[in-house]
């Protein structure tokens, strides 16, 4: 089981990630969807 409590992730001043809690369990698959343009340089 993978659990996670109050994940933030920041680039500069702009959020890319917010997670308040999330547990994986064992077998478990998940992804991650954002926004179009999300990794790209401006």
């Amino acid at each position: 089981m993978l659990e996670i409590k109050n994940l933030s992730v920041t680039y500069g001043s702009k959020v890319a990630l917010t997670v308040p809690n999330l547990t994986i369990n064992k077998g478990e698959i998940i992804g991650v969807m954002g926004n179009q343009d999300l990794g790209n340089q401006r």
